[in-house]
């Protein structure tokens, strides 16, 4: 292929990439849309990081997300490089209704185990201590409220509770 050529093919691979994340994108909100249908209002995507590490503390975020806007790029974090991971953080953080973060201490971890640290960290932060609950905080009053956690069942909460594995 000469060099024209490809420039000429460039464009066209770039709007093809642009359609398949699209189309990636609306294929993860049809979990969303199928509970919304169900009638929950709201829907809080809640998920962990440090698990996995020998030192520090574990930390969960939970974030409600404007279901009108597409993130393009967002992903599980292990998928992306640094400058990604950014990108994508820094999108969400625009984008979103409500978020909160949690953060459970390495004593606290040692206490009750990784697991139920894990738990822990996600519960609060779905509650958000320091501020109202997250349903409170998107809309001044609480709404049915759903929280998607990410590969660990996470009961006890004024929310329901569905575990998904998907990154």
């Amino acid at each position: 292929m000469t060099r024209g050529a490809r420039a000429e093919a460039q464009p066209a691979r770039a709007m093809i990439e642009l359609f398949l994340e699209a189309y990636r994108l609306r294929l993860l909100r049809g979990l969303e849309e199928g509970l919304s249908r169900c009638g929950y209002g709201l829907i809080a995507g809640v998920d962990e990081v440090g698990r996995g590490s020998l030192a520090g503390p574990v930390v969960a975020a939970a974030v409600i997300v404007d279901t009108r806007c597409l993130v393009p790029g967002v992903d599980d974090s292990k998928c992306l490089t640094a400058p990604e991971r950014e990108r994508a953080a820094a999108a969400i953080r625009s984008t979103a209704v409500a978020a909160a973060v949690a953060e459970v201490s390495p004593e606290v971890i040692d206490r009750i185990n990784i697991l139920e640290a894990s738990r822990q960290a996600m519960r609060e932060a779905r509650q958000d201590k320091t501020r109202a609950t997250l349903a409170e905080q998107a809309t001044g009053w609480v709404k049915p409220l759903v929280a998607l956690a990410g590969g660990i069942i996470n009961g006890g909460s004024e929310a329901d509770i569905d575990t998904i594995m998907a990154g």
